[in-house]
């Protein structure tokens, strides 16, 4: 199991890096739901769908910008070896044929949740599937990890959804649920780890498939653009030959 190596600095300069990076790749970043983090206090699970490569960066890139949280995030082995500094913006590793490496992994979750300012994100969905594949088919660690985090921590879902507008390049929508507690997710399923898993993608299935039907028919009702796109081609041409 390899640790997350944070570095404030590194954090700072990738962040805005990463804020160039989107704007060039993306028309806006839009969220929904941070008004039910007012006031919110102790250690967050942020559980996400996983179906772009894009994903653990937005999600670091509105922490930074909004949330301003301790970040951490799971991240498959072989990924983090293939790309290490990740590390240094608190992202740690599971191995998933090794009983070992995973106990290690669930129990670094574990650690990382005692502090009160802690974000951990985990994709339960494990790799990256396309965002209209169901069932999401949530790997059984997630429960275990919840099993072993603090009661009075929050689980957010947080549901990850890129479409074609009326831009040249794609939006990108992030939608929040309201934090509920460990302890109270717990009490329903207090020994099962498999009742659980399938609670959680359920509720998050049902996340995602509502955004998903609201924005095929051009709902984005409270959602908030956080991070505006670059122009794009299509836009110096409106701006020069429309004002002409």
């Amino acid at each position: 199991m390899i640790p997350a190596e944070k570095k404030r600095w590194f954090e700072t300069m990738f962040a805005a890096y990463n804020r160039w990076l989107i704007g060039r790749s993306f028309a806006g970043l839009h969220v929904r739901g941070l008004e039910r983090w007012t006031g919110a206090s102790g250690p967050v699970v942020l559980i996400a769908n996983h179906s772009n490569w894009w994903d653990g960066l937005l999600l670091f890139q509105v922490n930074q910008l909004l949330l301003r949280r301790d970040f951490y995030v799971m991240m498959e082995e072989k990924g983090l070896r293939a790309y290490p500094f990740f590390r240094k913006l608190g992202a740690y590793s599971i191995r998933r044929d090794s009983t070992a490496d995973i106990r290690a992994s669930l129990r670094y979750t574990a650690d990382r949740l005692q502090s009160p300012n802690a974000l951990v994100c985990l994709f339960p969905q494990g790799r990256i599937r396309h965002q209209e594949v169901r069932p999401l088919d949530f790997a059984p660690g997630v429960a275990l990890a919840l099993r072993d985090a603090p009661p009075d921590a929050k689980i957010c879902l947080a549901t990850l959804n890129y479409s074609f507008l009326e831009d040249q390049r794609p939006e990108a929508f992030l939608a929040l649920s309201e934090p509920m507690s460990v302890r109270d997710l717990l009490a329903a399923d207090p020994d099962s780890a498999k009742n659980l898993t399938a609670r959680l993608e359920r509720h998050l299935t049902v996340q995602l498939d509502s955004q998903r039907a609201a924005l095929l028919c051009g709902d984005a009702t409270g959602y908030r653009n956080v991070l505006r796109g670059k122009l794009s081609t299509g836009d110096w041409y409106r701006r020069v030959f429309q004002r002409a």
